[in-house]
């Protein structure tokens, strides 16, 4: 066969290859420019209840609809929240719920804890919801966040 112009065939596993190939590319591509997440901005502030600080609970954002975003839950202590540092609040209208808790000075047992399987779980210091469902479970508070502040600033004076 001297002489021949005829190319060596690809061999077969790349002719099998290129199609599926490209489809694989084109849905990589796709899933890399889909939307970026919105920036959110930090948010902090005060909780008082009757003039006093909630010394012990909890704050949370609920998105309401047309507000992109998740649910964001900080800590109460002394009267004092401030969102996690990589959650914060993207620019949109939130439901707020407030959870204040009170120490009772009675003992019970840690049924959350891991340990709750035990015969006698842990004991730790009771504590009891003290804010009215109107701050929490029924709330009505709503806040609005614009996107011109690096840090939210968000003062609950909350009143019987």
């Amino acid at each position: 066969m001297a002489g021949s112009s005829r190319q060596p065939a690809e061999p077969r596993s790349l002719r099998r290859a290129g199609p599926g190939w490209a489809l694989v590319w084109v849905v990589l591509l796709a899933v890399g420019c889909g939307e970026s997440a919105p920036p959110t901005y930090p948010a902090s502030g005060t909780v008082t209840f009757n003039g006093d600080p909630v010394e012990d609970g909890t704050i949370t954002f609920l998105p309401v609809q047309g507000t992109h975003g998740s649910n964001i839950t900080a800590a109460i202590t002394q009267g004092a929240y401030a969102t996690p540092q990589d959650a914060g609040l993207a620019v949109g209208s939130y439901r707020v719920e407030i959870d204040g808790f009170r120490k009772t000075g009675r003992q019970v047992r840690d049924l959350a804890s891991p340990d709750r399987r035990l015969a006698e779980p842990p004991l730790i210091e009771e504590r009891v919801m003290y804010l009215p469902p109107k701050f929490n479970t029924q709330s009505e508070l709503k806040v609005d966040v614009g996107g011109a502040a690096d840090i939210v600033k968000l003062d609950f004076p909350l009143r019987d």
